[in-house]
């Protein structure tokens, strides 16, 4: 998922522990694209919203999810 490769760029192991989805809209076009941005991230938890928009770059959808940050990833 976008929250999944946004949360887990960093090298920090973090799953997911709940996520809200918020339907405004029904999208436009065949494609639709999903962008996450971190609003925080403390030591064990992060918050990232992720927006998701149509053909027609219209929001219509938003997910706000809260990770927990397990550990740092291993890179053997």
């Amino acid at each position: 998922t976008t929250f999944a490769v946004a949360a887990n760029a960093g090298g920090i192991l973090t799953v997911s522990q709940c996520a809200d989805m918020h339907y405004l809209r029904p999208g436009a076009g065949e494609r639709l694209y999903a962008e996450a941005s971190c609003v925080s991230a403390g030591r064990s938890t992060c918050l990232y919203r992720v927006n998701v928009t149509d053909g027609e770059d219209r929001l219509v959808a938003v997910c706000m999810v809260t990770g927990f940050r397990k550990a740092p990833v291993n890179k053997a």
